[in-house]
């Protein structure tokens, strides 16, 4: 594993960052966007510091990451404003521990970095990450609720 966690996690996601350790909640949605895709994103109050992981939706191992939509940002505003992006680093990845279909209940850990899209020079790293969550299936993530 990427760290061991120490105490069981619902709907919550912890995390190695800026020199603190945090844990913060969690929602996890499929993505309405792209097929068997599951979006977790958790953040600060309103959402300004949002921390999105979307991936392509597997039992056990390392899916595939969607770039496009994975990010630290604020989404107050709907879409993504103040963008950190995924690096094309080799050492990112999203391990998939378990995933029961039945109940929808996944749990997994990741190590990413973002590149700032102002300043390039400024990375950030999100490391001895954890999360436990449901995947709330009445749903599916958009930015912006629409009609």
């Amino acid at each position: 594993p990427l760290h061991q966690q120490e105490e069981p996690l619902d709907n919550q996601m912890s995390f190695y960052f800026n020199g603190a350790d945090y844990k913060i909640s969690i929602m996890v949605s499929f993505n309405g966007y792209a097929d068997n895709e599951i979006v977790i994103r958790g953040g600060d109050e309103g959402l300004e510091n949002t921390l999105m992981l979307t991936f392509k939706k597997e039992e056990i191992g390392f899916p595939e990451i969607d770039s496009t939509m994975t990010g630290y940002w604020n989404l107050s505003l709907c879409t993504p404003m103040n963008k950190s992006l995924l690096t094309n680093e080799t050492t990112n990845r999203i391990k998939i521990d378990s995933y029961y279909l039945i109940t929808n209940e996944i749990s997994g850990e990741f190590l990413l970095r973002f590149r700032d899209e102002k300043d390039p020079k400024k990375i950030i790293t999100f490391s001895s990450c954890y999360f436990t969550a449901t995947v709330d299936t009445s749903y599916h993530f958009t930015y912006c609720i629409e009609g």
